[in-house]
């Protein structure tokens, strides 16, 4: 097929348009070829069982982006359940198939869910029946166990690193460490797809944002020329690493920033699958037997969400500063200690401990401890902050130094963590040393986190 038989597919009429796509389709050469010019089609056709409703207008733009004709790289900031992480591997299997590029990175926060995301694209070029016939075997391993029909495919959950046998490698990477110095063979990454580098823990945390931060500016600085980024992201924050990077670039040539909404201007914007009320989809799916493509109710989302949760990850409006339970303007004078002194104070400290298995598994989850004093006027002042990655020793004698050092009425430990990590190790430290700290449960009032951040 030539690119003037592609122009003027494009500009027949829809009967029409639908015989010479059949045509071209059902052609095993023309249908590669068309494919290879369009990642949207190339995304209908191989991947047709992503496709349960019918594609939004955003999508269109997304498709086009994945092309990189015009586009150096872009930033899908797009709510939740948008499908930009379904796209991005589908672009990502495209490039694989097309060997458009050589060495390919998926970045996330969490190294896990990284290579989570690469084993589905793997899977697919293991098991995905149409991409076999045109494309045939694009990824062995040792040991693939057979299925039923005697294909091939991996055992595993997740897959960090792998060749395909047309030789590119992709590599599942983590915010951590740089990729300045990181080669194949003669290439450098010139495909970087950043998934989920900000998240809820990260958000809250300068010094994980900083890290994020300091990881973008040298992968601008480490990719390949001709390298291509794409980043997807919900808006949880107005100060966090994704505004960092969108702030970098968006007045850059070449990069697009796609900022949607699921709601912009009270439309939807993919009406295909979302309605606003509950019962606009009781009307709507009543006559639709197939449950994956039943509309989904906003309004029912909001219910179930929360107000915070909807707004940040459905809307990409973060809280302000009047929706906060703590908000900054409390944050008022600093003060020295030579400054309180006479004034009547009360001083606690309450820590958050991390959870037990995060900390087996090395998780970057943090122990926090914050020492407060309260005057007789209900003033607050912070004395001390920290985050600390503690084991479980090191946690307890962590206490005993506090109890030590600060000497506060009591120390309030999370009601869980101090049953199962605290009581009875400090109960026999206790004894050996003669301190007892006193240390009480603290109660959540069953409210999350997310809504008072």
């Amino acid at each position: 097929m030539t690119n003037q038989e592609s122009t003027n597919c494009l500009e027949l009429k829809n009967e029409e348009r639908k015989k010479l796509l059949l045509e071209i389709m059902n052609d095993p050469v023309k249908r590669k070829y068309a494919c290879e010019k369009s990642v949207a089609l190339f995304s209908l056709y191989y991947f047709s069982q992503y496709h349960w409703f019918d594609m939004p207008d955003f999508h269109e733009d997304m498709y086009k982006d994945l092309s990189f004709d015009d586009v150096i790289g872009a930033m899908w900031v797009m709510f939740r359940e948008s499908a930009k992480t379904s796209l991005a591997k589908i672009g990502l299997a495209h490039a694989i198939c097309y060997v458009r590029k050589n060495f390919i990175l998926w970045v996330s926060y969490d190294l896990k869910k990284a290579a989570s995301n690469l084993y589905d694209v793997a899977l697919s070029l293991q098991t995905n029946d149409r991409i076999l016939e045109d494309f045939g075997q694009l990824f062995y391993e040792p040991d693939m166990s057979d299925d039923i029909d005697k294909r091939k495919f991996s055992k595993k959950k997740s897959i960090a690193e792998f060749i395909t046998v047309n030789k590119i490698k992709v590599k599942a990477y983590s915010t951590e460490p740089s990729i300045r110095g990181e080669v194949y063979g003669n290439y450098r990454p010139d495909l970087i797809i950043l998934d989920d580098i900000e998240n809820s823990k990260t958000v809250v945390s300068d010094a994980m944002t900083e890290e994020v931060i300091n990881f973008l500016d040298e992968m601008l600085s480490g990719m390949a020329p001709d390298a291509n980024v794409i980043l997807l992201a919900n808006r949880l924050s107005f100060s966090g690493s994704v505004t960092y990077f969108e702030d970098k670039i968006k007045n850059e040539p070449g990069w697009v920033v796609r900022d949607v909404k699921v709601v912009e201007d009270g439309k939807i914007t993919w009406p295909q699958k979302y309605v606003h009320t509950d019962k606009e989809a009781e009307e709507k799916n009543r006559s639709i037997t197939n449950p994956k493509q039943r509309v989904v109710s906003l309004e029912k989302k909001q219910r179930i969400l929360g107000y915070t949760a909807y707004n940040r990850e459905m809307l990409n409006t973060p809280l302000t500063d009047e929706e906060r339970e703590f908000k900054l303007g409390w944050l008022q004078n600093e003060y020295s200690l030579e400054d309180l002194k006479g004034k009547e104070r009360n001083r606690y400290i309450t820590i958050d401990v991390a959870d037990s298995k995060a900390r087996g598994k090395n998780d970057p989850d943090e122990t926090g401890t914050t020492v407060v004093d309260i005057d007789d006027r209900g003033n607050w002042y912070t004395i001390f902050v920290k985050g600390s990655r503690l084991n479980s020793p090191e946690l307890i004698d962590w206490i005993f130094y506090l109890w030590d050092t600060y000497k506060p009425i009591k120390i309030g430990v999370e009601k869980k963590s101090l049953e199962d990590q605290v009581l009875p190790y400090i109960r026999q430290r206790s004894d050996e040393l003669g301190v007892y700290p006193v240390v009480v449960e603290l109660k959540h009032g069953g409210i999350k986190k997310e809504d008072l951040s």
